[in-house]
């Protein structure tokens, strides 16, 4: 199994969870356990450095309104041969993000896609 971790809080539950060897990349913000840095970062920021407050929030909601990230997950799981997981906004809206709750989805959709190996 090949995995790219998108988010910090991914990388750092797919480790905890033995994860780690099937990693094949993680995103400019990864750098937590240190051994995330040893992978390859396959994001950057879309964010230009010196931005102010207002620039960063309105460029982020220009960014979401696009949905962009899932697109450019698509293109890492097809360029890389790794497997991915999400969730869309619309699962998480009027939610209380629930770490926990992320931490056994990843780790059922490990298991299971480990048990079709």
């Amino acid at each position: 199994m090949r995995i790219i971790s998108l988010v910090p809080n991914g990388t750092e539950i797919l480790f905890a969870l033995g994860a780690g060897d099937s990693m094949v990349g993680v995103s400019h913000e990864c750098d937590y356990p240190p051994a995330a840095r040893t992978r390859p970062i396959l994001t950057g920021s879309a964010l230009s450095p010196g931005m102010s407050a207002a620039e960063v929030d309105a460029a982020v909601a220009a960014q979401m309104a696009k949905e962009m990230v899932l697109a450019r997950q698509a293109a890492l799981e097809q360029d890389h041969g790794a497997s991915g997981v999400a969730a869309s906004k619309e699962e998480r809206s009027g939610r209380t993000h629930d770490a926990a709750a992320d931490h056994d989805h990843i780790g059922s959709v490990i298991s299971q896609r480990r048990a079709l190996l």
